[in-house]
């Protein structure tokens, strides 16, 4: 079931997130599994390997034995860490996948955040093979596991080429060339309507930059849509875009 997260992050800009579902998310963690499997065989091999003396009398060292299980620790636990924090809170499998990991906010994830995620990943491993965590992501609204709830972080589709449109890019006049499907002559992004709307709702605080604000609004959606600016009320013109996209709220 898709699922859709709405952010108001702190500059005002609107932005809808598409969830990752329990498929998505599987089939990336099967994949960063496989990677980890492997580099830990490889890093097995290189230590069991090498020609340090790793026998005493017939056993294993334990000095052999402790490195190898800090050496696997690392990996298993510092994997998702590293790499969502070079990858800007994707690993290997996520970005094979287009998934993302971020703040519940839309801000990117921190160190911390990342590392709050991931050690608490063990109780989601735990007792049958993350069935735990496949659990509670079911029942969850946002498909957060135990390791988001506590970090506050959630998992996203990551859309590529999609920005969203905030109120400086109205008012220096930028286009974007964003696909649309609709009936309606007016067809407008989620972001285009939601600063239109927060604008038609708070108009009357905005004082002499109503006027501003209106113009630009104005100039931005004419231009949108391929249409001469006339001497109709904008304000009117608005509420016809806002009444033509109601069903996207």
């Amino acid at each position: 079931m898709r699922r859709i997260k709405d952010v108001i992050t702190p500059e005002n800009v609107f932005i809808d997130f598409e969830l990752a579902g329990l498929g998505s998310r599987l089939l990336a963690f099967l994949t960063d599994f496989i990677i980890q499997c492997l580099a830990i065989i490889v890093v097995i091999i290189i230590i069991y390997s090498s020609g340090t003396s790793i026998y005493e009398g017939g056993e294993i060292d334990s000095y052999i034995i402790a490195i190898s299980i800090v050496l696997i620790f690392a990996i298993y636990n510092g994997y998702f860490i590293f790499f969502e924090l070079i990858l800007n809170g994707q690993s290997p499998g996520k970005r094979l996948l287009n998934l993302m990991v971020i703040k519940e906010t839309g801000e990117a994830i921190t160190f911390f955040d990342s590392a709050l995620r991931n050690i608490l990943r063990v109780i989601d491993f735990l007792p049958s093979f993350y069935l735990t965590g496949a659990f509670i992501m079911v029942f969850n609204k946002n498909y957060k596991r135990i390791g988001d709830i506590a970090a506050n972080t959630i998992v996203i589709k990551n859309k590529k080429n999609e920005r969203p449109l905030t109120a400086n890019d109205i008012l220096a006049g930028c286009n974007f060339s964003i696909n649309h499907s609709g009936a309606n002559i007016y067809p407008v992004s989620e972001y285009e309507f939601g600063i239109l709307k927060e604008f038609m709702e708070r108009k009357e605080e905005l004082g002499g930059k109503k006027s501003l604000f209106a113009y630009h609004l104005n100039k931005y959606f004419h231009s949108k849509f391929n249409i001469e600016i006339n001497d109709k009320n904008p304000y009117e013109f608005f509420e016809e875009i806002i009444r033509m996209n109601k069903d996207i709220k």
